[in-house]
């Protein structure tokens, strides 16, 4: 399990968090993010359980349901409007939390 707090998209460390293999849950909440960086779908395909919540990220990428393990998503208190087309591809996704986003 890896958590992270107190980051940008500028300060977040994608490449150290692709390279941990292992952990299969990683906590982003309560940071100042926007969006994601190019590179994190791409680069947490071995995610299980993501915490986005409490952030300020207005859309997720549209690869985003290329996260093909994700079974557990959290992206409480966000500013998002909509969720991207290939969301339909997370066919793991067994627990959703959107609630407070516009």
């Amino acid at each position: 399990d890896l958590s992270l707090q107190s980051l940008t998209p500028a300060t977040l460390p994608v490449k150290d968090i692709a390279a941990n293999k292992k952990g299969k849950k990683l906590d982003l909440s309560k940071n100042q993010i926007i969006t994601l960086p190019d590179n994190f779908v791409s680069s947490m395909g071995h995610i299980v359980k993501l915490d986005l919540s409490s952030n300020k990220m207005t859309h997720l990428p549209e690869t985003f349901g290329n996260l093909s393990l994700l079974q557990h998503l959290d992206l409480f208190d966000n500013s998002l409007t909509k969720l991207p087309v290939g969301f339909f591809k997370l066919k793991l996704l067994q627990w959703l939390d959107v609630k407070e986003n516009p």
